[in-house]
Formats: C-alpha cells, sequence, structure tokens
C-alpha cells in the first residue's frame, strides 16, 4: 500500500513533535518510546502469548486516562521497536481525537488507520535529522536500520515523509538531501 501524499502533508503532527521535544524522544537513538508510554498512563505488557496474527495491540480509556499495550512473545528488535511505534500511533491518534477505532468495523481491520498508525510510528521512530546525516554519510538502509533499531520499511515511510514535506529531496534512491 503506497503512502497518499496529499493526505500526509495535511496530518496533524503537531501534538507529535510537542511530545518529541518535552521528552527528548530524539536526542538519543535508537529512540526509546519508555517515557511517552509512562507518561500517557499506558501499561506495557511483554511477552504475551497472542495469536499469530496479531502481533501486538493497545487500548486507551480516555474517560479514566490509562491504557495497555500488549506485545508478543519473541518480539523484538526492529520488529518490536516497530510495534512499540505503530501502537503508540494508535494511541496519539486518539489523543488527536482522530477518529480511529482499527478492529471495531465490521470489515476488521481499517487500512487507512493502520498506515496512520505506521506514519506517526516512523516520525516517531526515525529522527528525521539524524535519518538525513546518516543517509548523507553514505550509510545504506540496512545500516541505518541496524543503527536505529527499526524495520527498512519503516525507513522507507519516513523517508517518504520528507519528501513529502519538502524537507528533502531525493538524490539517487535511498539518498535524500536538503532542499534548503
Amino acid at each position: 500500500m503506497g503512502l497518499d501524499i496529499a493526505k500526509i502533508r495535511r496530518f496533524p503532527l503537531g501534538l507529535v513533535d510537542q511530545m518529541i521535544e518535552q521528552f527528548g524522544l530524539h536526542d538519543s537513538w535508537p529512540v526509546d518510546l519508555k517515557p511517552l508510554y509512562e507518561a500517557l498512563s499506558v501499561r506495557v505488557y511483554h511477552d504475551i502469548i497472542l495469536p499469530d496474527e496479531l502481533p501486538a495491540f493497545s487500548a486507551y480509556h480516555k474517560k479514566q486516562g490509562y491504557g495497555i499495550a500488549v506485545f508478543t512473545a519473541g518480539l523484538d528488535g526492529p520488529e518490536l521497536s516497530h510495534a512499540m511505534g505503530h501502537e503508540m500511533g494508535h494511541l496519539l491518534c486518539h489523543k488527536m481525537h482522530r477518529p480511529h477505532g482499527c478492529i471495531t468495523s465490521p470489515g476488521g481491520v481499517v487500512p487507512r488507520e493502520e498506515q496512520e498508525a505506521d506514519l506517526v510510528a516512523s516520525y516517531l521512530m526515525v529522527p528525521g535529522q539524524v535519518f538525513y546525516e546518516l543517509c548523507k554519510g553514505g550509510y545504506n538502509f540496512t545500516e541505518i536500520s541496524s543503527l536505529l533499531n527499526v524495520p527498512r520499511s519503516m525507513l522507507q515511510m519516513r523517508a517518504d515523509l520528507m519528501v513529502a514535506w519538502d524537507e528533502f529531496e531525493v538524490v539517487s534512491n535511498p539518498i535524500y538531501v536538503s532542499v534548503d
């Protein structure tokens, strides 16, 4: 599923920017989301036996002001980073008051909402300036993926975001340079 560039340009990431700044999420990497989960009063459970098709899930009780995030047994490395960022994406979409109920539709998962959660995850987990500097320094996606502890697909989504917002332009994939 490709990104809808027009929708990406309109996606409200102001709250996410505030949280990145407030919690210093991009001050070091790999990015650690634990302080953000704690600030949102979200209890995190790891190594839970879940069905194969469900590596993780999250829920937030808005009136009570707390939530849970559950991650399946055996999830680690870049896959765990992606899942933690993705579930935080769902939680933040709720916080931004965006209609976001992934399994409430009769057809099951809503692709748009999954894409939004991935978009927020890539924005949180892949610091734009760090990503840019690593690309400029000659690192390839495999090396950057290892350094940031995220899957390559998350790097590609972040690169697409950076290009969509005219922050960077493609010189030769996967190298990006500043538009400035």
